[in-house]
């Protein structure tokens, strides 16, 4: 996702294939190893940077045009707890889920009236995905304490963030745009 030409390319197979393009679900996205803010280096911050925000840039870049053309759909951008607070030893990652807040509330705004919705979804720790895995597989240690400082007392499920970007993608969310709705069991409440 970082690359143009890649971006632009997918995009163009999607159009070719199914002749235009309604919803996207922009969902690429890394976190890296938490590192003290000195620690952190320029390629640690071009390689976050560049996928979790550039991105996101590149995908609606070349996403909205099409939409535009279709008649109008709904983009839905992942955020992250990230996005409504600040992370120790991971500001890259926090820095780059706040970037894809103002990506996508400016979007919205620039297409509210060309029928293309903006929206974010902000999961919690989500159990059963390559990112929870590479954290925590392994150490029940890890996964208890991200339960014990959710208010829900668990992890959620990738099923809950399909419900919540088809929600958004679908009628029942018409009049929203440039919203994150944070699916987090209550994290960012606290």
């Amino acid at each position: 996702v970082a690359s143009e030409h890649d971006m632009a390319n997918a995009i163009k197979q999607v159009t070719d294939t199914f002749g235009g393009l309604h919803f996207a679900f922009n969902n690429a996205g890394v976190v890296a190893v938490p590192k003290p803010f000195p620690q952190l280096t320029s390629d640690d911050f071009d390689s976050l940077i560049g996928v979790n925000l550039k991105g996101v840039w590149l995908s609606m870049k070349y996403e909205l045009p099409v939409i535009v053309a279709s008649g109008g759909g709904s983009i839905v951008n992942t955020g992250s707890i990230a996005t409504a607070v600040g992370m120790a030893m991971l500001p890259l990652y926090a820095a780059s889920k706040h970037g894809v807040l103002g990506l996508s509330k400016s979007a919205a705004l620039e297409y509210a009236q060309q029928g293309v919705r903006v929206n974010m979804v902000c999961p919690g720790t989500t159990a059963d995905t390559g990112i929870y895995d590479n954290m925590a597989k392994g150490a029940p240690q890890i996964e208890e304490m991200l339960m014990k400082v959710v208010p829900m007392g668990r992890l959620c499920k990738p099923v809950e963030i399909a419900g919540s970007v088809l929600f958004l993608c679908s009628d029942a969310a018409s009049y929203i745009t440039g919203q994150a709705i944070y699916a987090d069991g209550g994290f960012t409440v606290t």
